[in-house]
């Protein structure tokens, strides 16, 4: 942002103010967001009056909220004029104004939801539960069950992974049945394999 041609727009409106409907102080805040505007504030007055010199304050009920909003933002110039003629169309009742700002300083935080320092080693199981590609339908049901897992790593005789079972790619009559079962057992907690195993053995409904 290149302060000498930096701008601040402030647009003076009331709560109840709409246009086409919807609110106008959220119609504004889409349109510099659209635009590409870096941020924008809606600043919500506690009492004030406007050209008609009815006063409105939160602490006198009223019906419909009339209080007075300032929405302000600093822009380059160039992008500021763009959005007026957007901006004249939606303030109805209200006032657009612009001030030339020095900008001496901007410091933006990176967003991360987890640290930087966390690395995948430090949060992964290392108790790994896998099958073998001739294990059994019920062997992985057994164990997805038990262990309350929604899938297992597929590994050959030298342990490498050589894909993934999760019970959605059954297609067969049998793997149906269990994956019925399972379904059934993982919404009920049943963790039993006696009734696991009761589960599997019955016909699948096609």
């Amino acid at each position: 942002m290149n302060s000498p041609s930096s701008q601040q727009l402030w647009i003076y409106i009331t709560e109840s103010d709409t246009h086409h409907g919807r609110s106008t102080a959220m119609q504004i805040i889409e349109a510099l967001r659209e635009a590409g505007c870096p941020g924008a504030t809606v600043l919500r007055g506690v009492a004030g009056y406007g050209s008609h010199h009815v006063l409105h304050s939160e602490l006198v009920f009223e019906v419909a909220s009339h209080l007075p909003l300032v929405i302000t933002l600093i822009d380059r110039a160039e992008r500021i004029a763009a959005l007026l003629p957007t901006l004249r169309g939606l303030v109805q009742d209200g006032m657009i104004t612009i001030t030339p700002v020095e900008v001496v300083h901007v410091r933006h935080r990176e967003r991360d939801p987890f640290p930087r320092h966390l690395m995948v080693g430090d949060v992964m199981s290392r108790t790994v539960v896998s099958v073998f590609p001739d294990d059994s339908l019920s062997t992985i049901v057994s164990l997805l069950i038990e262990r309350r897992l929604r899938a297992l790593p597929v590994i050959d005789s030298q342990r490498r992974v050589v894909g993934i079972s999760p019970m959605a790619i059954c297609s067969t009559g049998a793997a149906r049945a269990c994956r019925c079962a399972y379904n059934a057992a993982y919404r009920s907690r049943c963790t039993s394999p006696q009734k696991m195993q009761q589960r599997i053995r019955k016909p699948p409904l096609i």
